[in-house]
């Protein structure tokens, strides 16, 4: 698994410490991992942000190798993990590769475990994982791209052909990766200890800890975005220009939901040889830089720059934050933001009056505070149409996005429930059926495009 291209990079977070483990590139040693509030991982590069813990890979050890035809060693590891399907999914992989082309090994990674960047040490930790490899059947003569298209039909002929019970498990789990630019099928099997669980938790919720009182005292507060995906959509998206002739759209009656977000009627999608239309959001919004001060104090050797918030000003930008905050949160019930692309998208008709709702929330928000200079921040649903086979992609990322998100939330309402944490019980719950209904819209308007 590669981390370190810039150009290829995209955002990754871990909500837990299996999370963490299957982010780690295991194949290097000696590495910061970087873990934010907003639970994105940075790999090596400081991140800008002042408040951050660092998982400090060590050193990654192999405890044993095996290969499918070995009995012996492949029985140890499978007796060292009971709690793992590998003798399901060892069975599966050799049916598609056979045995001589798969491989399993036992690991572990030592990490260092540090709050700030490497200010106050939690600990050390060794960390088990078992990493499956399977070789596909391609010549070395074969072009990159007929290899790397073998390997990942490979990867889901091994999938697909995983019991049921196991598969979702395996999804999440299985990836291409290159050995010397040759493609392979990795499997990556965390086994987080209850120690490393519980030193993960307690970091992130030292990280998380630093709420303004008006946050926490809010009822009924919603989730909040992650800063990154917030820096994402800063800039107003602008489609290119579309000279298209379009016949109008047939509606089609829409379905019911019990929660805040009922299924709009959806426009019915187009026949093949016809555009598809999504919707893309436009939209910045004001930050607490809006009000800042900058100080520069200058030695011998450096300038350093320094931001102030003052008196009202201090009020202000906590104020400009939260109604950043509100924004998002907002639009988060029509629109749903598709990381591999980079923006946000919505499928009906309710996209338009919401994104004028938030528009007009931000810019009564920003008179209050005395700023009369709003142009710059009207928020818009812009129609833009794709080519069906685009519009496939881009909504089947949707999809699976927002699967993630109701996966989440249930998990995080599993802990709620445990803790007895009525109110948090309460806002996930409401947000949860949110993003069901939002799921089912765009399953609805995926599944039209046949």
């Amino acid at each position: 698994m590669s981390f370190g291209n810039e150009k290829e990079y995209k955002p990754k977070y871990a909500n837990t410490a299996e999370e963490l483990i299957f982010l780690t590139d295991t194949g290097q040693e000696d590495y910061p991992v970087y873990l934010l509030p907003t639970r994105e991982v940075i790999y090596k590069r400081k991140p800008e942000t002042e408040k951050f813990a660092v998982f400090h890979v060590k050193k990654v050890e192999e405890v044993l190798r095996a290969r499918a035809s070995s009995s012996n060693e492949l029985n140890k590891i499978i007796s060292d993990f009971p709690s793992l399907p590998i003798k399901e999914i060892i069975n599966v992989c050799v049916d598609v590769v056979g045995s001589s082309d798969v491989y399993v090994f036992s690991k572990k990674v030592i990490y260092e475990v540090y709050m700030g960047d490497y200010e106050q040490m939690i600990g050390e930790f060794a960390v088990p994982f078992v990493s499956i490899r399977v070789d596909p059947h391609y010549s070395k003569h074969a072009t990159s791209k007929q290899q790397f298209a073998i390997t990942f039909s490979t990867l889901k002929r091994i999938v697909s052909k995983l019991p049921e019970n196991i598969r979702a498990f395996i999804e999440k789990r299985a990836y291409v990766d290159t050995d010397r630019g040759y493609p392979f099928v990795k499997i990556k099997l965390p086994v987080p200890t209850p120690e490393f669980e519980k030193v993960f938790s307690d970091v992130l919720a030292k990280l998380t800890a630093v709420q303004t009182e008006e946050e926490k005292d809010t009822e009924g507060e919603e989730e909040e975005i992650p800063e990154e995906v917030v820096k994402k959509i800063e800039e107003v998206v602008k489609p290119q220009e579309l000279e298209v002739e379009l016949e109008q759209p047939v509606i089609v009656p829409s379905s019911t939901a019990s929660t805040a977000v009922a299924l709009q009627q959806l426009q019915s999608a187009p026949s093949k040889p016809e555009l598809v239309k999504v919707y893309l959001l436009s939209m910045r919004l004001p930050s607490k830089y809006l009000v800042q001060s900058v100080e520069y104090n200058a030695s011998k050797t450096s300038v350093r720059e320094v931001r102030l918030w003052d008196g009202e000003n201090a009020k202000k930008a906590s104020r400009l934050e939260g109604i950043r905050r509100e924004a998002y949160n907002k639009v988060s019930r029509i629109f749903c933001h598709v990381e591999e692309y980079g923006t946000w998208i919505a499928v009906t008709e309710q996209a338009l009056e919401e994104a004028k709702k938030v528009s007009d929330f931000v810019i009564a928000e920003l008179k209050k505070l005395g700023i009369n200079d709003t142009s710059r921040y009207a928020v818009k649903a812009i129609p833009i149409f794709l080519s069906p086979e685009f519009a496939k992609d881009l909504l089947s990322a949707a999809v699976h996005s927002l699967s993630r998100d109701v996966e989440a939330l249930s998990e995080k309402i599993k802990e709620a429930e445990k803790e007895q944490n009525k109110s948090a019980l309460k806002r996930l719950e409401k947000e949860k059926s949110y993003r069901e209904a939002l799921l089912a819209t765009f399953k609805t308007y995926l599944a039209q495009l046949g």
